[in-house]
């Protein structure tokens, strides 16, 4: 019994000693809580100041902005008038040059027959003259292209000032098939434009109480409502087309949850299977817009412009080619990408040349008829693979040309006796380029004075790829219902969507190592999300209860992508501000001329 009483009281006593380190842990765990709500309360107080202070920055950034903009519209004037100016003294010299020519005949003419002193003055003068005249007109080719420099310039930093990554929403109307078996309830749209450039969601969500109203605001660069067309969606695309033919890589995506309008917005009503109008969607809008700027440049300078386009789909992450007959699908090798000299590429793609807007429509229209699609529970013709149509354009411009050099009244040139080495380098373009040199020699003698200008007209080349993404939607797997193979697609379409917002926080925290690779779509898209290339995300929304969880989930990724864009622009807006170049920098422009 002694034996029993000691072993129960040492059980006891463990016990004790059990229940009195538990009772320290939970004092400990309960002083690391208290400090961690401290630390919390005390990053939500900095957390406001932040805030706080990014209003301010952004205000005067706005204010910046618009003082950028009328100085642009201002430079734009004077280019106008130069350009002009430029045309009326080309004119001039011309005739000037044919008038000097035909009178300097005839004096050689009579100096032979008369050998006078004073003929021979007269011809001297009037190679001075077609000298000074020759010398007017290269001075104001030299002024146009610095011009043509500025503006691209200004064009460049205006866009960067908006930001290399703009985030639009565009909100979609109620349609039929929001109303099918569904409560009341879920039938209420929850989001609004409250302005344009603040989405407003109120739902309601359970508490403890019942059920509360949530109201939340979402701020985006620009935010179409229900009644605005793909058409004033568009007028924010065509800055980026010249930012393209500049010589930057251009991306326009359209991100969303299934049946929120992505493909309506990228392609117009029917997905662009049932044909085209110049209003149905953000790429024929685009593709138009695009061989109007090509043709307008082409006119401006003595230059030609190779456009080719490729269009594939990622399918359960791997690419697939939608320019390959579908018979020969599946006898088609595996598509890689690969880094080359101009970025990421997959070069066993199938890629055509087009010359015109009707040409690429058409083969973008036969390539829409092999995009795999499959019926849900939310949508009847859900894309089940994300849609990348890459444009390419090689722009060659000749920035010399060669003239003829006077002759002597004997028939022969003059002999040089000092030359002047010019440098005529094109515009700078991230693109790849290669420059142009020139000479001019000036020839004089005791008795007569001779100009040739010979400008090797070597090209200069740039290359830049234009992209249009109609990404798939994503979906919440219970409510689309999808089993077996599109199960699959549904993970690999969300994996790959996370992976392109890993790619987004990434670049919105500085990371030094952004994981592009972590999926064929951020891989294919690299060269055109993130660095100098231009990106205009528009993120489409669904409007009703039915749909809260991936609204909320669309206009989070939103917001997140968005964060690159202020990030960058208050970095550079800082940067501008300490070196005194914003906006005096667009006056110094103005000044040199």
């Amino acid at each position: 019994m002694e034996i029993f009483l000691e072993r129960y009281k040492l059980q006891r006593d463990e016990r004790v000693m059990e229940l009195e380190t538990e009772n320290a842990i939970l004092h400990l765990k309960l002083s690391q809580a208290n400090c961690d709500v401290a630390r919390q309360k005390k990053e939500k107080v900095t957390l406001r100041r932040q805030v706080v202070a990014e209003f301010s920055k952004n205000r005067n950034i706005l204010a910046e902005l618009s003082k950028l903009q009328e100085d642009l519209h201002d430079l734009k004037h004077q280019f106008s008038s130069l350009v002009q100016l430029l045309s009326t003294h080309q004119q001039h010299c011309e005739v000037m040059y044919s008038n000097a020519l035909r009178q300097a005949s005839n004096l050689t003419n009579q100096l032979v027959a008369k050998s006078s002193i004073q003929q021979q003055d007269d011809i001297d003068k009037l190679q001075f003259q077609l000298l000074n005249s020759r010398s007017q007109l290269s001075t104001l080719q030299l002024k146009y292209e610095r011009e043509k420099r500025r503006r691209k310039m200004l064009h460049n930093n205006l866009v960067e000032l908006r930001g290399n990554i703009r985030v639009h929403c565009r909100l979609r109307p109620v349609l039929k098939f929001d109303l099918i078996s569904v409560s009341e309830n879920l039938k209420q749209p929850i989001v609004s434009a409250d302005d344009e450039e603040t989405v407003l969601l109120c739902h309601d969500r359970p508490s403890l109480t019942g059920m509360i109203t949530e109201e939340r605001l979402f701020e985006f660069d620009r935010v179409y409502g229900e009644t605005e067309d793909t058409a004033e969606v568009f007028g924010e695309v065509k800055p980026l087309l010249t930012s393209l033919l500049d010589g930057y890589n251009v991306c326009i995506m359209a991100y969303g949850q299934t049946g929120s309008g992505k493909t309506h917005t990228m392609l117009g009503p029917g997905g662009g299977k049932t044909g085209y109008h110049h209003r149905n969607g953000v790429i024929p809008l685009a593709v138009a817009e695009l061989f109007k700027l090509v043709e307008e440049r082409e006119k401006e300078t003595a230059g030609s412009h190779l456009i080719t386009v490729s269009i594939s789909e990622i399918y359960n992450e791997q690419v697939r080619d939608l320019l390959v007959s579908p018979g020969c699908q599946d006898n088609v090798c595996k598509h890689n990408i690969f880094a080359g000299y101009y970025g990421n590429e997959v070069p066993s793609l199938v890629s055509r040349e087009v010359s015109t807007a009707h040409d690429m429509m058409d083969i973008i229209h036969l390539a829409m008829r092999q995009r795999v699609e499959g019926v849900t529970n939310i949508h009847s013709h859900s894309s089940r693979s994300h849609l990348v149509v890459t444009v390419v354009i090689v722009s060659t411009h000749v920035t010399s040309v060669s003239s003829t050099p006077l002759m002597s009244p004997q028939g022969s040139p003059y002999k040089s006796t000092s030359n002047i080495t010019v440098h005529s380098s094109p515009a700078y373009s991230p693109g790849r380029h290669k420059g142009t040199t020139g000479t001019l020699r000036v020839s004089t003698s005791s008795s007569s004075l001779s100009v040739s200008r010979h400008l090797t007209p070597t090209p200069s080349s740039c290359r830049t790829k234009l992209q249009l993404v109609d990404l798939a939607g994503s979906e919440c797997v219970g409510m689309s219902g999808a089993t077996g193979i599109a199960l699959r697609e549904a993970q690999s379409i969300n994996k790959s969507l996370s992976a392109l917002s890993d790619v987004l926080s990434a670049l919105a925290e500085h990371r030094s190592h952004v994981p592009y690779r972590n999926s064929t779509l951020t891989h294919l898209l690299q060269d055109s999300v993130g660095g100098d290339a231009k990106l205009l995300l528009m993120v489409c929304v669904s409007p009703t209860q039915k749909y809260i969880a991936e609204t909320v989930k669309c206009l989070r990724f939103g917001s997140q992508a968005r964060q690159i864009a202020k990030g960058a622009l208050s970095a550079r807006s800082s940067r501008k501000q300490q070196q005194g170049q914003m906006p005096s920098k667009v006056q110094l422009l103005l000044s040199k001329r």
